[in-house]
C-alpha cells in the first residue's frame, strides 16, 4: 500500500485498497484450514508421520474451494465493483483481476507450508521461506515500478511473485519428503520379502544337510 499511494498516488493507493480488501476477504477461509488441520498434522508428525503426511496430502483437496474463491475474484468482483462503489472505482477491476490467483496460491501454501514444512523437520526453512518470499516482494515490486509506469499493476505483480515463490519451494519440499518416504518403504518391503524367501529356504536347506536314512 505504501509503494502504490508514493509511485502512483492518492486515487491509485484506493483503487488498489479495494481490490486488496476483496483479496482479504478470502484469507479467513485459509486461517480456518490451518487451524482445524495443524493441531492433528502436528500430533501425527510425531506419533505416525505417514499418516500425518497422508492428512497433507488429502488438505489440498481444499483447492476446489481455493479456485472457486479465485474465480470469484476474477469473475465476480468486478462485476459488483462499480454498482456497489461508483464508476469512480472502476480502476480497481484490472487489480482485482490481477490478483485473482492468490487465494489460489494462499490455498496451497496453507497445506505445503504452513500445515507440512512447519511440522516435519523444516522448522527453520520455514521461517527463512517466509522472509524470503517478503523480500522478494520488496525487490520485485521495486523491479516492476522501474519498468512499469502503473504503480497498482507493478505491486500486483509483486504479491503474486511473492505467493509464487513459497509454493514453489513448499510444494518442492513436499514432493522430495513424500518420494523419500515411498522410496523408504518400497526399500523396506524389498527387505522384508528377501527376509522372507530367507526363511522360506531354510527348511530345504536342513532337509538337504540332513543324512540319509539307512536301509
Amino acid at each position: 500500500m505504501l509503494l502504490v499511494h508514493h509511485y502512483g498516488g492518492y486515487v491509485a493507493a484506493g483503487h488498489y485498497s479495494l481490490a486488496e480488501k476483496f483479496v482479504s476477504a478470502t484469507r479467513p477461509f485459509f486461517r480456518t484450514l490451518v487451524d482445524t488441520l495443524l493441531p492433528r498434522v502436528a500430533f501425527y508428525a510425531r506419533h505416525n508421520p505417514k499418516a500425518g503426511l497422508r492428512l497433507v496430502w488429502l488438505s489440498l483437496f481444499s483447492l476446489a474451494i481455493g479456485l472457486g474463491l479465485s474465480l470469484g475474484l476474477l469473475i465476480v468482483a468486478p462485476m459488483i465493483i462499480i454498482p456497489i462503489f461508483g464508476i469512480s472505482f472502476a480502476g480497481s477491476i484490472p487489480i482485482v483481476r490481477l490478483l485473482a490467483i492468490v487465494p489460489l496460491l494462499l490455498n496451497v501454501n496453507a497445506c505445503t507450508s504452513n500445515l507440512f514444512m512447519f511440522n516435519y523437520g523444516y522448522e527453520r526453512a520455514w521461517p527463512v521461506l517466509n522472509a524470503a518470499s517478503l523480500a522478494i516482494f520488496v525487490l520485485a515490486s521495486l523491479l516492476m515500478l522501474s519498468v512499469l509506469a502503473n504503480a497498482t499493476t507493478a505491486v500486483s505483480l509483486a504479491v503474486v511473485a511473492r505467493e509464487a515463490l513459497v509454493f514453489l519451494v513448499s510444494a518442492s519440499f513436499l514432493i522430495a519428503f513424500t518420494v523419500g518416504e515411498m522410496r523408504n518403504s518400497a526399500s523396506a518391503v524389498a527387505d522384508f520379502g528377501g527376509s522372507l524367501r530367507v526363511a522360506a529356504a531354510i527348511p530345504a536347506a536342513v532337509r538337504a544337510l540332513r543324512p540319509p536314512p539307512a536301509p
